[in-house]
């Protein structure tokens, strides 16, 4: 026997003697289903706005309770509807259009805090919140440009007749202008511009604001807003700050119209403002000196003026300046006519 075959021989015994190769091993087991996860979601009572959801509460109570009729709050929900409505989950159902519109209104309405709203409508404090707000959104997106916005021709018309009758002849007035001041928290930046030194004094107590120019037709409804501005600005530098004011002065307020407004505004060609007290001065001195004869002459108090307070907390704005000839003539003429009546 060769080498060769000596030693094939040899390699297949030693084969045949090795053990098999071990089996692989087993496929790992499917991983069993996570554990069932409880959420807990804490009760709350909507015992309050099931009651005045319900049909069967009175029409007074409800408007009481929402400062609008059962049908105004209808029809809002109506045209609301597709821009607060929001789906069902898999953990909860969905809030309905009518709560989430009821939370929103009845928080602007009332100004109640939202922990109270929270308990009154059975929902969440952070969740009330979050709704006011996106109806508010929703509320402008759908509504703003249609229900507030400046007469056309024929409600400019109808607005100055209406304004005529009810002053007793002030002719082509088509809105009455104001500012309020809105309370606000003081802001984190530019605090000291939103300070309101006037409501500070009167209330003693520091007080900031934003304001609200408004401009309203004659039965009340808005035609114009500016909104936002700090309250330490004059109502002059919130006007002149308005998009009316550019308007105005362009002559883009649809015709030979006029606003009236109090007299922290300027006489423009547009505004009509109270004439300033230029005669004033001379009534008080005089009041001064028949006080005094009065006094010199031991002259007696009468009973129904003992302990006649004097209110003077409400600070008269002066009138701001005349800025339009043409406004002033025609405010003597109006001034005129109501005095003395229409020239024949």
């Amino acid at each position: 026997m060769d080498h060769y075959a000596a030693s094939s021989s040899t390699n297949s015994i030693a084969n045949d003697m090795m053990p098999p190769p071990p089996p692989p091993p087993p496929p790992p087991p499917p991983p069993s289903p996570p554990p069932h996860r409880r959420v807990w979601v804490r009760e709350r009572s909507s015992e309050w706005w099931d009651r005045h959801n319900s049909p069967e509460l009175p029409e007074a109570e409800f408007r009481r309770a929402f400062r609008m009729s059962r049908a105004t709050f209808d029809f809002l929900c109506e045209v609301l509807a597709a821009a607060v409505a929001r789906e069902n989950t898999a953990l909860r159902a969905a809030i309905p259009v009518r709560q989430r519109v009821a939370v929103c209104v009845w928080r602007l309405a009332t100004g109640e805090s939202l922990r109270l709203v929270s308990r009154r409508f059975g929902l969440g404090i952070s969740t009330c919140h979050k709704i006011v707000l996106e109806v508010c959104a929703a509320i402008r997106h759908v509504l703003m440009q249609g229900m507030l916005a400046w007469p056309d021709p024929a409600r400019a018309a109808a607005a100055a007749a209406r304004f005529e009758a009810i002053s007793g002849g002030i002719t082509g007035m088509v809105g009455a202008m104001y500012t309020t001041h809105i309370p606000v928290t003081a802001p984190r930046e530019n605090a000291a511009a939103y300070f309101n030194r006037r409501h500070t004094d009167r209330n003693q107590r520091t007080s900031y604001t934003v304001t609200l120019q408004g401009v309203v037709d004659p039965d009340g409804v808005f035609t114009d807003v500016c909104i936002g501005w700090p309250g330490s600005l004059a109502d002059e530098q919130v006007l002149e700050n308005s998009a009316l004011y550019q308007r105005g002065n362009g002559g883009m307020l649809g015709g030979p119209y006029w606003i009236v407004g109090g007299a922290g505004y300027p006489l423009l060609d547009w505004l009509l403002v109270p004439y300033v007290q230029q005669d004033l001065p001379l009534v008080i001195g005089v009041c001064c000196v028949l006080h005094n004869l009065c006094e010199m002459r031991q002259e007696e108090m009468g009973e129904e003026l003992q302990g006649f307070g004097l209110e003077d907390h409400e600070m008269v704005c002066e009138n701001v300046g005349v800025r339009s000839a043409r406004a002033a003539q025609a405010r003597d003429a109006i001034a005129h006519a109501l005095v003395h009546g229409p020239a024949a």
